[in-house]
């Protein structure tokens, strides 16, 4: 093995390695992505097996860019999800205690 091919094997192992890390990450929140990620490695196994080793960097840095932008969708998605939760949970302490407010001037006028 020369040295070439073995650095290449090297940075795209780093690539995939991370590029999986970030996929278990945000696996939870969608499984489709795992038969995307199934396809994406079939067809780059493929390409690599036809056209040798040079494409396998391509491929592994393809791959780590598709993840970091699946996983910076859902972390947005996410994140907007919680951001609308927190403004219900403000609005509905507002009405509450605009509802004790009343009652309590209620009872007050009431005596």
């Amino acid at each position: 093995m020369t040295q070439e091919l073995s650095d290449t094997l090297f940075l795209s192992s780093i690539y995939v390695g991370l590029s999986l890390a970030m996929i278990v990450f945000i696996a939870k929140a969608n499984r489709t992505i795992i038969f995307g990620c199934s396809v994406y490695f079939l067809l780059v196994g493929v390409s690599v097996w036809i056209a040798g080793y040079k494409w396998i960097l391509i491929g592994s840095i393809g791959f780590m860019i598709m993840a970091m932008s699946y996983t910076l969708w859902v972390i947005y998605q996410q994140s907007r999800e919680c951001i609308r939760d927190i403004k219900a949970m403000h609005e509905e302490e507002k009405r509450a205690e605009h509802s004790k407010n009343d009652e309590h001037e209620e009872s007050t006028h009431g005596q």
